[in-house]
């Protein structure tokens, strides 16, 4: 049986919005940014995106996270150079 065309693009719709927030719960964090809880949580730590709302549940902040990230952002090219460099010393 084949899926319902308008209820595969109001999920997809969904997505998009849920993509657009601003403010993830871990669970959502991790999958966007396809890492492990501990992992997640440590480097958002590291990046100031971290709101504690209760003992028990954490929002992280997308866009203090990106711009974590961009700071190791590698230039094209560059990612085989510096490889080659480190198996050198």
């Amino acid at each position: 049986m084949e899926s319902n065309p308008t209820i595969k693009r109001r999920e997809q719709e969904n997505s998009v919005r849920a993509l657009r927030r601003e403010y993830f719960t871990v669970k959502d964090a991790g999958i966007i940014y396809d890492m492990e809880r501990h992992k997640l949580v440590e480097i958002a730590n590291e990046a100031g995106a971290i709101y504690k709302v209760s003992a028990n549940y954490i929002l992280i902040k997308k866009s203090l996270m990106d711009e974590y990230f961009e700071q190791f952002h590698v230039k094209a090219g560059r990612y085989r150079e510096d490889k080659e460099s480190d198996g050198e010393s």
